[in-house]
């Protein structure tokens, strides 16, 4: 279990957001139906991730990308997952990543 004592730097921890947005792109492209249990659990996942580190930032710009992004894919989960949506939500998945990316460097 993580405890805010050894929880790995905001950098670290915005990094690993990256990754699971672009494993969720990968997934999708992939094979969505397949992976629809994988998908739904990285996204559970950023989600936790992305609250715990709103309450962390100290830097006011990704905080205010962090909160967008969290408002955004919470928007975003009414789409629904499907043949016809599959390269919005791959696409979004991976804009979302490369977003954070540039904004890690200020954390």
């Amino acid at each position: 279990m993580t405890t805010p004592a050894n929880r790995p730097p905001l950098r670290i921890q915005i990094l690993n957001v990256i990754g699971d947005f672009k494993k969720i792109n990968e997934l999708i492209l992939e094979d969505f139906k397949k992976n629809k249990f994988l998908i739904n659990r990285f996204i559970k996942d950023v989600e936790m991730c992305l609250d715990q580190l709103e309450k962390e930032s100290d830097s006011k710009t990704v905080l205010t990308t962090l909160k967008w992004i969290n408002k955004e894919l919470q928007a975003f989960k009414e789409l629904p997952l499907n043949t016809q949506t599959k390269l919005i939500w791959a696409e979004k998945a991976l804009t979302w990543a490369n977003i954070l990316q540039h904004r890690a460097k200020l954390a």
